[in-house]
């Protein structure tokens, strides 16, 4: 909804209080559209004024002619008296903060966006002054004054302190600047990185720590908790740099060891996890001899660019013992996060595919012994059909990194039917490549 048209619900009454506060927020930190606000409601004002004196029928309680503009004059007069106490109000709360009143940046462009906690404005076009921005969902691209171009990939917070100066909080960006912005730094916990004509992307999680990845161009890296005599670390384009904790590190989480279906029971329907029972899952990747099962996260990647990127996710079902009925509709569910270790500011809309298992001997495999040679059935370019089932496809959008993804189909109940009372296995493979 553009923001005209925000305004207009508002006045009407049309927004919800969610929206209304959200609404206001903006309004709050940005003069510019609290100006827009005030000659609205001006016109909001006068325009209802004017539509009710026109509506009084002649001769049924007509008010003189003085009377009637004696009340027009009284109710716009207030309107707009209510609405510049507004954009007082909203000075005062610009001028107490502190904040630099110029503007460093415009949110330039907002892809399916949602945020939470901002106390910059978060609609497409708003001014940025210093302040922070915690983008929840979708992709939000803003332009600096001095031409530098920054993408937020959700989930992110990111800080603008100055035009040459930001710090991400957690998420990732890329970084897109000209020579006019040479020197342009983005800070994270650890890291302070400086462009010397680039483009860039970091990433700071708690997962994975803070990278740096170069596309084009070089960077200046340096660790902040380092003596600041030290000389930064150059990193020219193609070139990447991993800072902090691992992902393999993670503590795993107690198993459940209960394996009776009538225990998961939710009216009629019942749930299987990974962490069930002798359940399991992992991933395996292409030229690396180690396994990946104590990772906290799956990964899936195809990729004709890179080719020992490639990746593939392994999901085991313990469904020995279970005395459930047959099942009527069955749904495979996942939770997409971000890793980390890309940009999907850079990545399409990607098709996945998942496959079933039919060999009961391919079931028997371990989370922490599989990898990519371990099982050469599992990291075939073409699965044999004799051993696997395409039980269905689905697609991540672009930036969607956190949500959550339902499959189903007849294919996927049939598979979990025939594997009632057995191991089951499920294979997911990314078709798109990135």
């Amino acid at each position: 909804m553009k923001f005209d048209e925000q305004i207009d619900h508002y006045l009407e009454g049309r927004l919800s209080a969610d929206e209304a506060l959200a609404l206001e927020q903006q309004i709050a930190c940005d003069m510019t559209l609290a100006e827009a606000y005030v000659n609205q409601a001006w016109l909001h004002a006068s325009l209802k004024t004017s539509t009710a004196l026109a509506d009084r029928a002649p001769g049924l309680s007509a008010k003189p002619r003085e009377e009637k503009h004696r009340e027009f004059r009284n109710f716009a007069f207030g309107a707009i008296a209510a609405a510049f106490a507004v954009a007082a109000c909203f000075l005062l709360i610009r001028s107490e903060s502190g904040a630099v009143l110029d503007p460093v940046a415009t949110l330039e462009k907002a892809d399916g966006t949602r945020w939470a906690g901002s106390d910059l404005p978060t609609v497409e076009g708003a001014e940025l002054v210093a302040g922070t921005l915690h983008l929840v969902e979708g992709m939000a691209t803003l332009a600096f004054v001095n031409g530098a171009s920054v993408t937020l990939e959700a989930p992110c917070r990111f800080e603008l302190i100055d035009e040459m100066q930001c710090r991400l909080h957690e998420g990732s960006i890329v970084a897109d600047v000209p020579d006019s912005a040479h020197g342009f730094t983005i800070d994270t916990q650890q890291l302070e990185v400086v462009d010397l004509g680039t483009k860039f992307g970091v990433t700071a999680t708690p997962l994975g720590g803070d990278h740096v990845f170069v596309f084009d161009g070089e960077v200046e890296v340096r660790e902040i908790q380092k003596d600041s005599a030290d000389s930064p670390t150059l990193v020219t384009g193609g070139r990447s740099l991993h800072f902090g904790g691992s992902a393999e590190n993670q503590a795993e989480a107690p198993r459940p060891t209960n394996l009776d279906a009538t225990a998961n029971l939710r009216g009629d329907q019942f749930l299987v996890s990974t962490a069930t029972g002798g359940g399991k899952d992992t991933f395996i990747r292409r030229g690396h001899q180690g396994s990946e099962g104590s990772s906290p996260l799956l990964m899936a990647k195809h990729t004709e660019l890179a080719p020992n990127n490639e990746r593939r996710t392994l999901l085991g079902f313990d469904l020995i013992g279970w005395n459930a009925p047959e099942a009527s509709d069955v749904v495979l569910q996942l939770q997409t996060r971000s890793s980390g270790l890309g940009f999907g500011s850079l990545v399409p809309d990607s098709v996945f595919e998942v496959f079933g298992v039919l060999d009961p001997a391919l079931d028997e495999w371990s989370e922490n012994e599989l990898n990519w040679s371990t099982v050469s059935a599992f990291s075939d370019t073409e699965l044999d059909p004799q051993q696997f089932r395409r039980l269905a496809s689905f697609t991540i959008k672009r930036g969607a990194a956190h949500e959550t993804v339902e499959i189903r189909s007849e294919a996927l109940t049939d598979f979990y039917n025939t594997r009632r009372g057995a191991l089951a296995t499920i294979l997911i493979a990314r078709v798109t490549g990135g």
